[in-house]
């Protein structure tokens, strides 16, 4: 015969009824989801029905799909009678799924003190960012790539053993980032510039570790495709410096109070603030005070004031553990 009057392709074995589909670019097509028949008509010739059957495609849209061999049958029909059925094999092979950052979950908000000591600043772990990562692969493990932070307020630290901290250079970039796989002694910390507090941003990548390399490598992570090891997002997490109060510095000048005269009972003395005028403070702070922890009062008696000179208190005795402030 010069023409056909259908085509028919089913997926035998194996299908899935909900996530396979049979299509053909060319003629007029159905495909039934339920007996996974794709039936091809409408085209004059043999010759287009051998162009449609050469472009059937196959289209699996499970995540993880079953990888078991598909039987393909097709069926050629000319109106007066069915052909004998020709079958070819479909094998799927997996590929792997980039990861990506789900909003599913809280997000990670870390937080330390301001000059928090080496000892106690423990960082986070790695684990406690993965968490924040999702992957469609099923059996996928978890890490991320460090691809940059805030480098003028502090140093980025890595350790692999919980107990060796290594610095991570300020040239990380979605060129040059630090992996880190998820595992449980894999941490990270931040150690900020002497008296600085606020926010620290640190951006990051997800990585799913199909690449085979170590935990503590640098790589580039750019996203190149679908099957990719690091996302095509990054993420920013922001840790923040809680701020400390800071000890305020007497700088060791000497002052020189107003002289007064012999047996002189009437002095107006000399305002707190003459005795400030060498202090400092990391915290910026414009209000200051004197704690007296000593006076020599061989030779009288030191008195203070806190309504301008009207009413004058002794200091009795002061010591640094009872000071008068």
């Amino acid at each position: 015969n010069l023409t056909l009057a259908s085509i028919q392709v089913r997926i035998l074995n194996n299908f899935d009824q909900s996530q396979e589909v049979l299509a053909s670019a060319l003629g007029q097509t159905h495909f039934d989801p339920h007996s996974g028949i794709l039936t091809i008509t409408g085209l004059p010739t043999t010759t287009a029905f051998q162009s449609a059957l050469r472009n059937v495609t196959y289209v699996n849209n499970a995540d993880e799909p079953n990888t078991a061999p598909r039987t393909i049958e097709v069926v050629m029909d000319d109106g007066l009678a069915p052909s004998l059925p020709l079958y070819a094999v479909l094998n799927i092979t997996l590929v792997n799924d980039s990861p990506y950052f789900t909003s599913s979950v809280p997000p990670f908000k870390p937080s330390m003190l301001e000059d928090e000591s080496l000892s106690a600043n423990n960082g986070w772990a790695v684990s406690e960012m993965s968490y924040l990562i999702e992957d469609s692969d099923e059996g996928a493990v978890r890490g991320v790539a460090i691809v940059g932070y805030d480098t003028k307020v502090g140093v980025l630290q890595y350790t692999l053993d919980g107990t060796n901290w290594t610095s991570i250079p300020d040239v990380v970039s979605l060129n040059y980032s630090l992996l880190l796989s998820d595992e449980p002694s894999h941490r990270v910390r931040f150690i900020p510039v002497t008296y600085y507090n606020g926010p620290v941003n640190i951006s990051i990548v997800a990585w799913d570790r199909t690449d085979g390399l170590p935990s503590g490598n640098y790589s580039d992570v750019h996203h190149s495709s679908l099957e990719s090891p690091y996302s095509a997002q990054t993420l920013t997490i922001t840790l923040t410096v809680t701020p400390v109060n800071n000890a305020p510095v007497l700088q060791g000048i000497p002052l020189w109070l107003t002289p007064i005269k012999e047996d002189n009972m009437t002095s107006s003395g000399d305002p707190v603030t003459n005795l400030l005028l060498y202090v400092t403070d990391p915290d910026l702070t414009t209000v200051f005070g004197v704690a007296i922890v000593a006076a020599d009062q061989t030779n009288g008696t030191w008195q203070y004031s806190t309504d301008g000179g009207q009413v004058w208190y002794p200091f009795g005795a002061v010591k640094p553990y009872q000071a008068l402030v």
